[in-house]
């Protein structure tokens, strides 16, 4: 799990999250990266290394619905 564009606070309760789940949680996009969670101010870089290498990108409501349900929703904000 990689996180970007997220203000440093937001960051960290994130990566806490992810850990408390069992995730790795990594700052940069590599090729055993599975998931990148993007914030307001995602870098474009990022996101296009990770959809090259066929990382799933995640917004932060897809995440946290995936750490409640165990599924990823297919839409990346709430209706």
């Amino acid at each position: 799990m990689c996180f970007t564009g997220f203000k440093a606070q937001d960051k960290t309760e994130l990566k806490r999250l992810a850990e408390d789940w069992g995730m790795v949680v990594r700052s940069v996009v590599a090729s055993n990266l599975d998931f990148l969670c993007y914030g307001y101010n995602a870098g474009p870089m990022k996101m296009e290394r990770a959809r090259q290498q066929g990382v799933t990108i995640l917004s932060e409501y897809q995440f946290r619905v995936m750490l409640e349900t165990g599924e990823v929703p297919e839409s990346s904000a709430p209706e």
